[in-house]
């Protein structure tokens, strides 16, 4: 049973949640068949990686079966019947977590039973509830506008026509504008998506549509829900590229932080974190890498990056790197030591290493930095563009001018074989990088009235390069040096 869709499904599973799907098989509402339960008693003793020869279906089929006859189309049902099962369990699961829905169904079916005196406390009820959220989002919007619907149909009924007009006046607005904020919530949240796609992949798309419904819908909300309000400067943020909607924007996820879940704070910190990131690549203002690393560290100490108890590697890199560029050497190294365990196994060992290349390299440490360097073995595409630069700083560093003038070969060579695959931007990034690292190599090799007088001005110009702080200060000491020597001579 190695490679079915249950074996799939159950290794989604948490910890937690592969118990309660046990007791969810167990349950006689739920499952009346006691092999599916014997079945996923014996899976769950080799959960969450299922490789071992005790999942193969002959075996179970003798515990389940004793000595029967294995019958292959026998075991394909109970599987299918089991992962059946498993999708039912996630249905209610969605249903526990999603906001409200539980409550909505079972007054529902309160209302279709006509059980007026138990619809009258439940009314009350889950009104206190919508009145204390733990945090908005477009499903409590629908849910609460689907609430006051049930209510004004039931008392549309239930009510005279005096008593109804009362109840219509006082719940009629606030109907509407929950219905309003819902699918405003909607389309501001549809809208940053396809900001950040166009983005991302230049689609070009016309986006006028959303635009102009949104500006329409805005002014009819005479309270400023806050959820909406940061969606909406999310928006403005990822249209215009002003950096007034970031400053707006982080202000407001601080200020009311409380009344987002942990997944809406995240949402948030990634379009802040990557605004930072394109905005410093795009202009070269260290101002937006401080910004930057100083939302990592805001979010580190909210646990915000660990998700399911890891931190994802391009966070965690992201971390180190900038906090060393930033010289938190210290601060840099200490969150290696304390969150590598984060890291998914598969990529933990590379990243730290890589990682700790890094600090070692602007600590001036550069035999260190090899050392760790040499300890990577990157499969990833982007990944082997990191190394290569890493590997080519080194070398300069070090002296070592016939590897990198074949690392620089070897370099040059990979971009002009995936350029196809890589964005325009990001590849001017990696070609200004290799073609600076190439003058600045012939200058310090040189003899004689060699010059470059334009290096230092051209690096100054040039916005889109990495490395761009340690080639200036290479190239500034290049320009003493030769002055020094021509004093001298």
């Amino acid at each position: 049973m190695h490679q079915t869709k249950l074996i799939d499904l159950l290794k989604s599973f948490s910890d937690k949640e592969i118990r309660q799907f046990e007791d969810f098989v167990a349950s006689p509402f739920f499952n009346k068949n006691q092999d599916l339960l014997k079945l996923l008693r014996h899976l769950k003793k080799y959960y969450p990686e299922f490789t071992h020869n005790q999942v193969d279906k002959s075996i179970i089929f003798k515990k389940l079966f004793g000595k029967a006859v294995y019958n292959d189309q026998k075991m394909r049902t109970r599987g299918s019947q089991l992962y059946r099962l498993g999708i039912q369990f996630l249905e209610q699961l969605g249903m526990s977590n999603s906001y409200m829905s539980g409550e909505l169904f079972g007054l529902e079916e309160l209302i279709n039973r006509k059980q007026d005196r138990l619809i009258s406390y439940h009314f009350k009820q889950i009104q206190k509830k919508f009145e204390n959220p733990n945090a908005k989002n477009e499903l409590y919007f629908l849910h609460l506008s689907t609430f006051y619907e049930w209510q004004k149909n039931y008392y549309l009924e239930a009510l005279s026509g005096a008593e109804f007009k009362h109840f219509k006046e006082k719940e009629e607005q606030a109907y509407s504008q929950t219905l309003t904020s819902y699918y405003l919530l909607k389309l501001l949240r549809q809208y940053a998506l396809w900001l950040n796609l166009n983005n991302i992949y230049q689609l070009d798309m016309d986006l006028q549509f959303y635009e102009e419904v949104i500006e329409l819908l805005m002014p009819l909300l005479n309270h400023e829900e806050p959820i909406i309000l940061m969606t909406y400067t999310l928006a403005q943020m990822l249209r215009t590229r002003e950096e007034k909607h970031y400053h707006t924007l982080k202000k407001l996820v601080t200020q009311f932080e409380e009344q987002l879940t942990k997944n809406q704070l995240e949402d948030f910190y990634i379009n802040l974190e990557n605004y930072c990131l394109k905005e410093g690549r795009r202009t070269g203002d260290v101002r937006f890498t401080e910004e930057l690393f100083q939302l990592y560290q805001f979010e580190l100490e909210r646990k915000i990056p660990i998700q399911n108890g890891e931190i994802p590697r391009t966070w965690f890199s992201n971390f180190a790197t900038i906090g060393t560029h930033l010289k938190h050497t210290d601060v840099a190294e200490q969150f290696i030591q304390q969150y590598q365990k984060y890291l998914p196994e598969t990529v933990r060992t590379n990243t730290a290493n890589f990682c700790m290349s890094y600090i070692r390299f602007y600590q001036s440490r550069f035999q260190e930095a090899l050392q760790y360097l040499m300890w990577v073995n990157y499969d990833g595409f982007y990944d082997k563009i990191d190394y290569r630069n890493m590997l080519v700083c080194i070398y300069y560093e070090l002296d070592e001018t016939e590897a990198l003038y074949a690392q620089i070969d070897a370099y040059k060579h990979f971009l002009n074989n995936n350029k196809h695959i890589m964005a325009e931007d990001r590849l001017l990034i990696f070609s200004n990088f290799i073609r600076f690292v190439s003058r600045l190599l012939k200058l310090k090799e040189s003899v004689g009235d060699y010059k470059d007088p334009h290096l230092l001005e051209d690096l100054k110009n040039c916005k889109q390069i990495t490395f761009g702080n340690w080639l200036r200060e290479k190239a500034n000491r290049l320009q003493e040096n030769k002055k020094q020597s021509a004093f001298r001579e």
